[in-house]
Parts: structure tokens; sequence; C-alpha cells
């Protein structure tokens, strides 16, 4: 059963240092034989998010709805016209609370006379078409919890919905109070949300995009916690002695947490169905979690680079904000696709930390071979 409980956070902050590293030299380690990824340096992200580029500038509504489930979060949002989506509003409750899990973890759903189903694309699980108005529609999307407080990621998400309406941010306390709990069957629970507000231009992709939410650092930080499991005996890979094993489950296959005077950072591996494989979307994902701007597709092909993993060949990218943007964090990201999953290898950490252990991630994602 998973519900959320709206009560204070407790025991997850993290100290991240600013970083500015003006001039960076070269790796001087060069033992590894593993292709290199060109470090971008993106401009930081403009503060806006969200938004059809049709409807910008108006006033909108939006219906939204979060559930937590097998460490994914599920996401399903309509946005439009005031007084249309207005009219759809007990529909789209009704979806919601239609919502079972199969065995594989995916949802299941009633839909109302008039709504129909759309196929998977991109980053959406699926799109559920509402009546007969083309600009009606709702979304659906899944991305994992990463492992930390379920109120982060709703207070998150909900924050990065109420940007995308030009509304301020919420705090922790404020979420019983700006969202209702809506039971779902076999005991399980929606964070749900009814937003009116005027749609701002939109630069980023995927229910993560922006990552800041509102709190005092980036949604899904490195968590330097005590390590628990190691990494999931169906995958073979060699991980530097000095990264210490880190909490794994659900989808985390793999993770270690990384140390050293500038902070604390974490690798991990995880996998997901190759319809969430989308490398632009992804991509700019990972780009609004520390603060950048989105790529356009000539600014993805250029900084895509290809690295072995193991016996499969994936796509590397290296993130890096300005010296002098907030906190510092930078993220080295590895896709590839394997049968029906895509993998996702990620190192998070500031940015110095991340440059350091630049050359020893590249051996490590060479080392991984995938079941």
């Amino acid at each position: 059963m998973n519900s959320f409980c709206f009560r204070p956070l407790m025991g997850l902050s993290v100290a991240l240092a600013a970083i500015s590293l003006g001039c960076r030299p070269q790796d001087t380690i060069t033992t590894y034989e593993v292709p290199k990824a060109e470090a971008i340096q993106l401009p930081a992200a403009k503060p806006s998010t969200g938004g059809d580029s049709e409807s910008i500038g108006e006033p909108q509504r939006m219906l939204g709805a979060i559930i937590l489930h097998k460490d994914q979060f599920w996401f399903l949002k309509l946005t439009g016209a005031i007084d249309a989506v207005a009219a759809k509003e007990a529909e789209f409750k009704q979806v919601v609370q239609s919502i079972t899990f199969n065995e594989a973890g995916e949802p299941k759903w009633e839909l109302p006379g008039g709504w129909s189903q759309q196929p998977a694309s991109g980053m959406r699980f699926a799109t559920l078409t509402v009546g007969e108005d083309p600009k009606l529609e709702t979304s659906v999307t899944v991305l994992p919890s990463g492992g930390g407080d379920a109120q982060e990621g709703v207070l998150a998400n909900l924050n990065r919905w109420r940007n995308q309406l030009g509304l301020p941010p919420i705090k922790v306390a404020q979420l019983a109070k700006e969202s209702e709990e809506l039971a779902l069957p076999n005991g399980q629970t929606a964070v749900y949300v009814n937003l009116t507000g005027t749609a701002k231009p939109t630069g980023m992709g995927g229910p993560f995009a922006g990552g800041r939410g509102g709190l005092d650092r980036p949604f899904a930080p490195p968590t330097p916690a005590a390590p628990s499991v190691a990494a999931s005996t169906d995958i073979k890979l060699t991980a530097p002695p000095e990264w210490k094993p880190g909490k794994v489950g659900g989808m985390r296959k793999a993770a270690y947490v990384i140390e050293g005077a500038a902070g604390s950072g974490e690798v991990t591996i995880i996998d997901l169905s190759r319809g969430a494989g989308d490398r632009k979307a992804n991509v700019n994902r990972w780009a609004g979690q520390i603060g950048l701007s989105a790529l356009d597709d000539a600014g993805l092909k250029a900084a895509l680079k290809p690295i072995e993993v193991g016996s499969l060949t994936g796509d590397y990218i290296v993130l890096i904000p300005p010296p002098e943007t907030e906190k510092g964090q930078a993220i080295l990201g590895v896709i590839a696709d394997k049968g029906d999953k895509t993998w996702f290898i990620k190192l998070q950490a500031p940015t110095a930390i991340a440059m350091q252990e630049k050359t020893a991630f590249e051996a490590f994602v060479k080392s991984v071979e995938l079941p």
C-alpha cells in the first residue's frame, strides 16, 4: 500500500556547497580505454516551464494527480481553457479513482464515455483524449521516485506544475491545504490538484523538469545515507573501491555513494520500459534537475557521445552548469537500450566531485554488463 501523509520532512537535508570552478584542467588520469565525452556547459535555465505554445499568456486550468506505486511516480495531467477543463473535472477524477495496477506495475483505468486511449509515445505511457476537443488530453507519464522522501517528490512536481501556470511555489506545510487526497482501489491514494493560472512558455519536458520544486536543493539529490544493499546480482560490474554501496530496490538496480571534500554524490543504475528511453526528453529532464536550459535537436546531437556499456554502446552526456549556478551540481549520464528496456546510468554530484570522478565513472560504465 502506498499513501501520502503530509507531515514535516525529516533527516534528508544534505549540505551541498556552491562550487566555482573557473577554468578546469584536463583529466590527469588517462589509463582507461573509454570513449571520452566532451563536457558541455549550458546556460542556466530561464525560470519558465510548461504550457502550450498556442496558449502562452492565456488563463488556464490544470487538473493533476500523482500516484506512488512500487518506487515509481505516475502523473496524470489535463490542462486547457478554464471552462473546458472545469467541465471535465468530474470525469478526470473518475479516471483517477478507477486506477489499479497489474502485476507488471502498470496502471489500468476505466474511461468515461467519449474518452479514448492513445498508445505510448516519447516519455508518455499513454495519452487519454477527452471528448472531441483536440486540445483536451490527459497525459500519463512515469518516472522512478529516486528512493527519496515521497513528500519531496510530490512537492517538487506540484511546484513545477504551479510554475507552469505562473503560481508561486508552496512549502511542505501547505500540501494538505493546496491538494486533495483521492482514494483509489486496493487502499492506494493519489494526490490531486486543481490549479488555475496563466500559461507560461515551455523549455523542458518530463515530470521532473525544472528540478527545484521550491525546495532548498534540486529534487532527487544525492543521498549520503548509510549503504544498505549492494548492486543487483543481475548486473555484472566493477565499481571503484572508494565508492560505497547505496540503497537499491525497485528500478534502482545498483547505487553507490561518493563522498568528497566538496560534498556527496551518487551513482545509480535504473531500468525503465523501452518507451521511456527518448534521449531528448531524458537529457532535458536531467538538465532541468541541475538548473540548465533544454537542448534543441542540434545541441543534443552535438552533446551525446557514444560510450561502451559492457558489450553494448550507449549514449553519454556530461552536463555542467555555469560556475555561478547555485549549488553547482553536475550530471554524467548514460542511456543504453537492451531488449524491451532502457537503462540509465547516472552520476550526480557537486561539479568538483563529478569532474574528479569522471574518468572512474567512464571506466565503471564500460564494466557494466546489463542482464
